[in-house]
């Protein structure tokens, strides 16, 4: 069974009195960090009650809502409401818009499910403006601010202790204006005086103890509409205790994305498997969400609920289920929708402690091979002696160990052929669509001079030697000794061959013939089917954070299409360079000034890049183009690309402040799109496109609307 929780780091359990002096992602102006969300809430509406000097201050929650938190944070002076939400987790607008005709609206709480920002916000706003309310904005299942996210409400409340191993730790952030300031201003006074929650050492040893033992409290799951107790568990406000805050100041901006990229991959992952599982459940979270809280489900089209919930518990599935509607609604009408989905739905932890890997291996293909391995020894029997078109009327057509098992036998018999001619790898490798720099010959050329590996290629064939694609291995070696191989966004296979199985056939070739650890950087995009794939091959995940990039197709186009496709506001700054009428040169008359520019960023802003020695070599193999502005002798932008005769690709772009102003670049790496349309050129390659430690550069990439593709990551293979 999966925890339902991420597991700290054993550096946050045994030193987190000793902290990150760093300053919390969060910032610190107009930001108060308590304990628990439930103290946020109670600490507005008691701003909100002296600064109105109110006796009782009328809140409207959704009906679908923690009772729990109602109960930590309710006083007996305040009025709540709660009004009905729709299948969709809106809230029925309709209902409120007469509610508010009747009912005195104070504060009314907004909440975004699951990880998932909703815009009907705005209808919030509308109405908070109309009855002179504030609005919260309640962020608990969103980790950060992201996009719109957090810009709407007066206060805005997130809860990073749901989404990071610290045992408390809520933030209220207030978006100060003149309608809210006398709240602000007086919510500051209060906090001042709040004591500090205090260390909850059980908490740390029993994660200490999970860590060792990966071991639950019983499952709180149960079939049926969860309707929370009549409990009075009032939280007196608190500030976040000390060791949780330090843990927090441990969290960056990019450490954040990361946390977000892997919950995006497995929920993704979850809803793949749940789907296959089965086919009538309704994810109502995906990928699209910026940060998932859970994997969260509707049973809505099964009569038999109880049926399904078995069943997943039966496979070891954590089910989950949130929230457990507050007691004192009653059954009417009005809010049936929320006791319906109290019923239909349920939720998986996706947390960033779980791999997609892990997910296929536990509940994909170990429960599979585990029941049903005489079927499907049964299954491949039937196939050899019927044949395939009797078979297929004798078995299921669903019959997953078909697909799985069966079809590969049909493909093609692969085999590799080692060469040392370059011209022949270089013919092959041109025919591919969309190759890479990689697999290029002359950048393993280029890798032994300056990193010492050896490099291999090989032309794969099939049963009847018609070439199929190339692979390019390097090799590192360690006083002679070779040690381990590196493939690197290979191999690559011309159109017809290009299927996932062959990838994987070619792979074990290489792997057959060297008998060394292989660290493999796929070529294949993320994907369920494809992971499953490369599980069922051995291959583990090394580092799931695969390359990502965008490509724009420029085969058929006209430049006056490829203009219109951009995002309009890049097209604008297009536009205000090109009035600029600045000339753009093409020579490498000042390629070694350009390469001590870039070199100079570099240190700057703490990046890797591309190697000063391998632009140099590509240089030499006449594979790169240069396009620079000088202003007054001054280099003002710059931009570097790889060209081969299937592809361009944008390998270093620079702006000196200038450069900047006149958004340069955007000019430089239009004009170089533009020159390869003009050589009938297919294929424009964006270079990585990486929220995570590029954003603002990602960003600038994504104004010329490419089409995106994310790789698997790495694999290793012993």
């Amino acid at each position: 069974m999966i925890l339902g929780t991420q597991l700290p780091e054993w550096k946050q359990i045994i030193g987190r009195n000793k902290g990150n002096k760093e300053e919390v992602f969060f910032g610190k102006e107009d930001v108060y960090f308590l304990s628990k969300s439930c103290m946020s809430i109670n600490l507005i509406i008691n701003a909100y009650r002296k600064v109105k000097d109110q006796d009782r201050v009328f809140i409207w929650l959704p009906d679908y809502f923690c009772n729990q938190t109602i109960s930590s944070f309710k006083e007996e002076w305040m009025e709540i409401s709660y009004y009905p939400i729709d299948e969709n987790l809106d809230p029925r607008w309709s209902v409120i818009r007469e509610q508010s005709k009747k009912q005195r609206l104070d504060i009314f709480i907004f909440t975004h499910y699951f990880g998932k920002y909703h815009s009907s916000i705005c209808n919030a706003k509308e109405i908070c403006k109309m009855k002179g309310g504030i609005l919260v904005e309640d962020c608990a299942h969103i980790l950060y601010a992201t996009g719109k996210v957090g810009k709407s409400g007066d206060f805005v409340l997130y809860s990073p202790h749901k989404q990071i191993p610290i045992c408390d730790g809520a933030v209220l952030h207030c978006n100060k204006k003149d309608s809210n300031a006398a709240i602000c201003n007086e919510m500051s006074k209060m906090y001042q005086s709040l004591k500090r929650a205090q260390s909850e050492d059980f908490w740390y040893i029993k994660k200490g103890i999970q860590k060792i033992i990966p071991i639950h409290r019983a499952l709180t799951y149960y079939p049926g509409v969860h309707i929370g107790d009549v409990i009075e568990d009032f939280c007196e406000p608190k500030r976040i205790s000390s060791e949780a805050y330090n843990i927090l100041c441990g969290y960056t901006y990019e450490k954040f994305k990361r946390i977000a990229y892997i919950r995006r991959a497995n929920v993704t992952t979850m809803n793949f498997i749940m789907k296959s599982l089965f086919p009538d459940i309704v994810p109502l979270i995906d990928a699209t969400t910026d940060v998932p809280y859970l994997a969260v489900y509707s049973l809505e089209k099964y009569l038999d609920k109880k049926l399904i919930t078995d069943e997943l518990l039966k496979r070891d599935f954590t089910l989950l289920f949130w929230p457990d509607i507050p007691y004192d609604l009653e059954e009417d009408k009005e809010h049936a929708v929320a006791f319906a989905l109290s019923e239909n739905v349920i939720a998986l932890p996706i947390h960033q402690g779980i791999t997609p890997q892990k997910l296929i291996e536990k509940f994909y293909i170990n429960f599979g091979q585990k029941r049903n391995k005489g079927r499907l020894f049964i299954l491949q029997k039937l196939y050899l002696s019927l044949g395939e078109d009797l078979f297929k009327k004798v078995n299921n057509k669903n019959c997953e160990f078909k697909n799985r098992n069966i079809i590969s036998n049909k493909t093609e018999v692969l085999r590799i052929e080692w060469t040392n001619d370059r011209e022949k790898y270089q013919k092959v490798y041109h025919q591919v669509v969309f190759s890479n720099i990689p697999q290029d010959w002359d950048y393993g050329a280029i890798k032994e001079r300056t990193e010492g590996w050896i490099a291999k290629r090989a032309i794969i064939k099939n049963g009847n030697n018609m070439e199929m694609g190339i692979v390019q291995i390097l090799i590192k070696c360690k006083w002679g000794i070779k040690l381990v191989i590196r493939v690197n966004r290979g191999p690559l296979f011309l159109e017809e061959y290009d299927i996932p199985e062959n990838h994987m056939k070619a792979m074990e070739l290489v792997r057959s013939q060297f008998r060394l650890p292989v660290i493999y950087a796929t070529q294949l995009e993320a994907s369920s089917e494809n992971l499953i794939l490369l599980t069922r091959y051995k291959w583990k995940h090394w580092n799931i954070f695969g390359f990502g990039s965008g490509k724009i197709n420029l085969y058929n186009k006209t430049e006056e299409l490829l203009r219109k496709e951009l995002d309009s506001k890049w097209r604008n700054q297009l536009i205000s360079a090109e009035k600029k009428q600045v000339k753009i040169k093409f020579d490498f008359s000042k390629f070694m000034k350009i390469l001590d520019i870039y070199e100079e960023s570099q240190r700057e802003k703490n990046f890797k890049g591309i190697s000063r020695d391998i632009l140099l070599l590509l240089k030499k193999a006449s594979k790169l183009e240069i396009l620079y502005i000088e202003i007054e002798e001054e280099i003002i932008a710059f931009d570097i690309f790889y060209v081969n005769d299937n592809f361009g690709l944008y390998l270093v772009g620079w702006n000196g402040p200038l450069g900047r102003k006149m958004y340069a670049n955007n000019l430089l790496l239009y004009t170089e799109v533009v020159h390869l349309l003009e050589r009938g050129i297919h294929w424009m390659e964006l270079g990585g496109i990486d929220y995570i430690e590029t954003e603002e550069n990602a960003r600038f990439k994504d104004g010329m609307k490419p089409k995106h593709y994310q790789l698997s990551g790495e694999f290793i293979k012993f």
